[in-house]
């Protein structure tokens, strides 16, 4: 068995928290002693113990201790106290158990952690390799990183179009475009994030409910929070999103109504406050920036047009992912990036095709947001073992556990 094998385990380990553990990032670890496994741990759910001292207790249920073992870790182990950190550091973890040798996959972003854990370790005397299938912890956790590089959440935009860029029939209306196999894939998107945000105009047309339905929900603790954006509050409390299996909110504007408020809110539906132009719309900044506040780190923005307009000008979203089938449509309800817009030109980045069953799913990273993560990539030859340490952090608003 080769480091890469149990780096891989790890990352198996890790994918099973991703729903659950938002703000935090999404972490496995795998214990090994001559060749052989004994222990595993996961980061499950937020509040709940890191992937490393979960994985230490699984070894010692199992009758084994980290004395003279390796362990591979997906993310730099933390490395701070703070008066919200109800864990202890991993690091001291680590340590305590015996562990001789770390083989991590990438380094924490996160400033209160990049470096440090790293550095804590081999003053410690444990031997510690970073690197190894960064790339992968990366592409799994991707929302995590690119929320630590922005400081907003990652924003995740999709829709289903015809052949001939229509996103719905000439007279409105709720219309089917992909298939099964396409509408399992996007519940497994939704499954992953930590907000679902639709228009008033999708709201009112569609009627979604932007629950997680199929296997994919069976991943997750808690729903997704439901999200509309409605300044005046011109909704109905009774649309299916409203309902009480899910936490669900919606942002409108200073003249929404107050008996529309009074009817919302007797229904449990938070709703948010926020400034509006000329126009009457939000500023995408402001609904981000609020949702982060909210622990939100990344969100899928389901529609309609005119909502995904707004993100495609605003510059601020992360990935874009596209079901095309081979129908065509009439009308003049068009996909959003078929209007000109300042993104028109962008070629996406890391892009993904799949066929799912007659439907085609293109994937990408805006460009921007791949050089972000790029960005974060360390450069392990260059700037040597201990560069980008900021201990000690005494003030951070959000750090990587920070209430676990």
């Amino acid at each position: 068995m080769t480091d890469r094998h149990f780096m891989r385990l790890a990352i198996e380990l890790a994918a099973a928290g991703i729903g659950n553990v938002s703000p935090n990032p999404a972490v496995g670890a795998v214990l090994v002693r001559d060749g052989k496994i004994i222990g595993e741990g996961y980061h499950a759910r937020f509040g709940g113990p890191h992937a490393e001292t979960e994985c230490i207790r699984d070894a010692r249920r199992r009758g084994n201790d980290g004395r003279g073992a390796t362990m591979y870790c997906t993310l730099e182990p933390c490395s701070f106290h703070s008066p919200e950190k109800h864990n202890p550091r991993c690091t001291d973890a680590l340590i305590a158990a015996g562990v001789s040798r770390l083989v991590v996959a990438a380094r924490d972003p996160n400033p209160a952690v990049s470096g440090c854990g790293v550095r804590l370790l081999r003053d410690a005397g444990v031997h510690v390799t970073c690197g190894l299938m960064e790339q992968e912890v990366f592409e799994r956790d991707e929302s995590y990183f690119l929320s630590v590089a922005t400081g907003r959440p990652a924003v995740h935009l999709k829709w289903a179009q015809s052949l001939n860029g229509r996103i719905a029939r000439a007279g409105g209306g709720k219309t089917a475009i992909s298939g099964a196999e396409a509408l399992r894939h996007t519940h497994g998107i939704r499954a992953a994030v930590d907000a679902i945000i639709v228009g008033r105009g999708t709201l009112d047309l569609d009627n979604p409910a932007l629950t997680v339905r199929y296997h994919h929900a069976g991943n997750r603790e808690q729903a997704p929070l439901r999200v509309a954006l409605d300044p005046r509050l011109q909704s109905r409390a009774t649309a299916r999103m409203f309902d009480s299996l899910a936490r669900s909110m919606v942002f409108i504007g200073p003249y929404a109504p107050q008996e529309a408020r009074d009817r919302f809110e007797d229904r449990g539906v938070g709703l948010v406050e926020l400034p509006v132009d000329e126009n009457g719309r939000f500023a995408i900044g402001d609904v981000l920036g609020a949702l982060y506040t909210r622990r939100v780190r990344s969100v899928l923005v389901e529609g309609g047009a005119v909502t995904h307009k707004a993100f495609f000008e605003s510059g601020l979203w992360d990935r874009l992912t596209v079901y095309v089938a081979p129908i065509l449509l009439d009308g003049d309800v068009a996909a959003a990036a078929t209007h000109p817009q300042k993104h028109s030109a962008t070629v996406l980045e890391r892009r993904v095709v799949r066929l799912l069953d007659d439907t085609v799913c293109i994937s990408g990273l805006n460009p921007e947001a791949a050089e972000r993560l790029q960005a974060l990539r360390w450069d392990y030859a260059e700037q040597g073992d201990h560069a980008g340490c900021t201990l000690p952090i005494q003030e951070e608003t959000y750090v990587y556990g920070s209430g676990a």
